[in-house]
């Protein structure tokens, strides 16, 4: 008798937690989560042997799918440590990045390979192997996965069509323009098809012409493709025209975040 008394309450208890857990499932699902969450992320660098230096203090950032997130400051505002920051170039001291509802500090390195696959990322200087050719340099990144040559050289002709460079495909960087290696370096961050694309300066050693060019690229990768992307830059101009998100950081700290309807100057 008391045995059934004792396994009576257990499946009792168990058909209350079967419902506690899809109440549960079910708040969750509706919750709204950000594809990237930066809370209280903080880096410092020591200097001295008796003294350290900040380089970012308490960044707290939403980021939504689709984004188009500028970030604007003078020099040493620590805009690109922070980007840095968003793959782990550059490893911050103490917070967290929450990237798909995951805590990347936490991730080993294999799981560090895997997500950087998913982020793209364009710099100042492009970054070209001067060895090789156009197709050469945007094919790079899918050949080090091992990936079939038909499907590199189908992903790789996409590539030039978007950037507009499919005669270039057999020149090499130094008979490139600076607008044009931008576009190859582009192409190249595009290659493994990532959700996030991460460019750093990308138009500060481009003319108004290129740099307009550069621009009105990567708006129609963020609107067409539907990537997420994040921008620094000194041009307030370009950021609010192509922004959605404003992000302005003064001496490692975020002064304020301003949202914006892409195309209208907010000056």
């Amino acid at each position: 008798m008391v045995k059934e008394i004792i396994m009576s309450q257990i499946i009792n208890k168990k058909k209350q937690l079967t419902r506690t857990s899809k109440r549960l499932n079910i708040r969750i699902a509706y919750k709204e989560v950000s594809m990237i969450e930066i809370i209280n992320l903080n880096k410092t660098i020591k200097t001295t042997k008796h003294t350290h230096t900040k380089i970012l203090e308490d960044i707290n950032l939403k980021i939504e799918q689709g984004d188009f997130v500028g970030v604007i400051g003078e020099s040493g505002a620590g805009k690109s440590s922070f980007l840095r920051s968003i793959n782990l170039l550059d490893r911050p001291s103490s917070g967290e990045i929450i990237i798909d509802k995951q805590n990347i500090l936490f991730f080993n390195e294999k799981e560090l390979v895997s997500l950087r696959r998913n982020i793209g990322m364009i710099f100042q200087s492009f970054c070209l192997l001067s060895t090789k050719n156009v197709e050469q340099n945007i094919a790079l990144p899918m050949k080090l996965q091992k990936l079939n040559a038909t499907t590199i050289q189908n992903k790789v002709n996409e590539l030039l069509d978007l950037v507009n460079l499919s005669d270039k495909r057999k020149e090499y960087p130094a008979q490139l323009s600076g607008g044009q290696k931008q576009r190859v370096a582009i192409a190249r961050a595009l290659s493994c098809s990532p959700k996030l694309l991460l460019c750093d300066e990308p138009t500060s050693a481009l003319d108004p012409k290129n740099t307009n060019t550069i621009l009105e690229l990567l708006d129609s990768i963020n609107k067409k493709l539907g990537i997420t992307i994040i921008l620094v830059s000194h041009d307030i101009s370009s950021i609010n025209r192509f922004c959605n998100k404003i992000v302005t950081m003064e001496f490692g700290k975020i002064k304020h975040i301003d949202l914006c309807a892409k195309g209208i100057n907010n000056g």
